[in-house]
């Protein structure tokens, strides 16, 4: 099929994933800039500011496996709407807050909702359109969320500065609405190249004994729990250790925002990734021991762009790796892998918070490169895997 003969439907299904992602990138990073004053507002500490990051990625940890083997079933669109509809009722419950705490609670469990479908199915998408290529489409649609995160705080901060922490959700619920519309217009589609006899039903205990599968999850889990902890307690760490905040929101921005530039170059890159992620983890890992020996605030903000721009394109690769693993159950594998996310992203940073209750930040920053460190033993044996299983394309 030319270009010239391709539907407008199917041309904007790139588009669309993109720009939903960047509405994700928008919830995600404005959540993570909240939660300090969402504390101060209804008086609670690190601790349940992490355990507000496992209520909004509950959804991933419970329903995103049979939501993956869903949208095998009745196709990648029809669940699509749904993340478009949980990512903006969310927000408008987070802006409205009825309900007090416990309106906040839905509307954070709904956001998260929205965001860890997402996190589902823009690789799934992308990886049965492009199958040959899913790296490439899988690094485009982070580049999307990377730009939303760049703006989130930044933008946020001004906005609820003149108003309340809670408008800007208002904004991101009507872009998401928007999003709606786009999904609405779009052609979902599978390439011609994935055979469709491999539509067979496949169970979780296959997908566990698939040894380097379960090592990208395990490394994803690490991943997740070192991103999602970064980013919720930055504003606080800012506060509590340079004696405030003035640059915490760029801070935040940057982490987010320099996964921009990386991930949109390993979306063009097509060598061997394994040198990429050992160099991007050595670094990332000395930049968070760097953020504790600096002694200002825009000594710290270097260090956490420098996190940002080196740890950004190791969840593509990753996931790019592992979803392209089965072909033909694209949905069901990214939906293990997705909950993996959601076990990263929603139970290691209560983890880190009760560290920080009782270690403190510095303490807290090492340990975080230690696991930083570990993620690349883990990414390391998937791969050595992998090899002895015959499977070296792209490593």
């Amino acid at each position: 099929m030319s270009a010239s003969t391709i539907p407008t439907a199917r041309k904007i299904l790139v588009p669309t994933v993109v720009y939903t992602m960047f509405v994700g990138g928008l919830f995600l990073s404005i959540f993570q800039f909240s939660l300090y004053y969402m504390a101060e507002e209804y008086g609670f500490g690190s601790t349940v500011m992490g355990l507000l990051n496992s209520v909004q990625f509950a959804f991933m940890i419970l329903f995103t496996i049979p939501l993956g083997k869903l949208a095998d079933k009745v196709g990648n669109k029809k669940v699509y709407i749904l993340q478009s509809v949980c990512t903006t009722v969310g927000c408008l419950l987070l802006w409205s807050r009825l309900g007090g705490m416990a309106g906040i609670l839905i509307g954070v469990f709904l956001g998260g909702a929205g965001y860890g479908l997402l996190a589902l199915l823009s690789t799934t998408v992308v990886t049965e359109a492009f199958p040959e290529n899913s790296g490439r489409y899988v690094s485009l649609a982070c580049v999307g969320f990377s730009a939303g995160s760049l703006l989130g705080p930044v933008g946020a901060r001004p906005i609820a500065a003149a108003t309340h922490w809670s408008f800007p959700f208002l904004i991101v619920g009507m872009l998401g609405f928007l999003g709606l519309l786009m999904v609405f217009a779009a052609e979902f589609y599978r390439s011609e190249s994935i055979p469709k006899t491999a539509e067979s039903k496949i169970g979780l205990g296959q997908l566990l004994r698939n040894p380097s599968l379960v090592l990208i999850g395990l490394g994803i889990i690490l991943y997740l729990g070192i991103e999602t902890a970064t980013g919720s307690f930055m504003e606080a760490y800012f506060q509590e250790t340079v004696g405030g905040g003035a640059l915490s929101a760029l801070a935040l921005s940057l982490f987010w925002g320099m996964m921009f530039p990386s991930r949109l170059a390993i979306s063009a890159y097509k060598g061997t990734k394994y040198p990429i992620i050992l160099t991007c983890i050595v670094i990332t890992a000395a930049a968070f021991v760097a953020a504790t020996l600096m002694p200002t605030q825009l000594g710290k903000a270097v260090c956490f762009a420098l996190v940002g721009l080196f740890v950004g394109p190791v969840y593509p690769i990753m996931m790019g790796t592992g979803s392209s693993s089965m072909p033909g159950h694209t949905g069901t594998v990214t939906g293990f892998l997705s909950t993996c996310f959601g076990i990263g992203a929603g139970l290691l940073p209560p983890v880190v918070g009760k560290l920080i209750d009782l270690l403190g930040y510095p303490t807290t920053m090492i340990i975080m490169a230690v696991l930083t460190a570990l993620l690349f033993v883990v990414y390391r044996a998937a791969i050595s895997t992998m090899k002895k299983a015959g499977r070296t394309q792209g490593l």
